[in-house]
């Protein structure tokens, strides 16, 4: 099917900036500031006379502005974006890849931005966090009864902590339907 008609439209993955952008909102930790000057989440380091990048891993919502305004220097490693694809910008490429390798669900289920993330929902939602409040702020919808039953054990096992880490690694999380 060449997906010529609305409704027989593919699934799709989203971009990795989009990836990282869905999830700091989620988590109420998007800097929705437009315009202004590129924001940089690295630690730079200057040994020997060369210099060193290296990701900040607490969250600063300074640095939490959409993916666009992202200073990312040359070859420095980018975490969660390098496993979901986000072209290197030391060289030019006329289109992204797309892949699916265990390396971009354990990003999504390890990586410190993710951690940091399901922490700042934690903070950000005083009171109980229910699996339907998880739902609600990482998949903008309301979970079926069969989801929330078996969200609700899962929580009752791991915590909220472990269901918004399953919630950012779902399909419905990264893929456009």
């Amino acid at each position: 099917m060449d997906n010529r008609l609305l409704w027989g439209f593919s699934p799709r993955r989203l971009d990795a900036e989009v990836v990282r952008d869905s999830a700091l909102f989620s988590a109420g930790e998007l800097n929705q500031q437009m315009f202004g000057p590129a924001v940089s989440d690295y630690k730079q380091d200057f040994i020997n006379g060369t210099t060193y990048f290296t990701p900040l891993e607490k969250l600063d919502i300074s640095t939490n502005r959409r993916s666009i305004y992202r200073l990312t220097p040359r070859g420095a490693n980018q975490g969660l974006l390098d496993a979901l694809d986000c072209p290197d910008n030391s060289s030019a490429a006329p289109k992204r890849n797309q892949t699916t390798t265990p390396t971009q669900s354990l990003a999504l289920w390890n990586g410190p931005l993710i951690h940091e993330l399901c922490d700042a929902i934690q903070r950000n939602n005083t009171g109980s966090l229910s699996a339907e409040k998880l739902f609600h702020a990482i998949l903008q919808k309301k979970p079926s009864q069969e989801e929330l039953k078996a969200s609700e054990i899962f929580v009752g096992k791991f915590g909220s902590f472990g269901l918004a880490r399953v919630l950012f690694n779902s399909n419905e999380f990264l893929f456009l339907e």
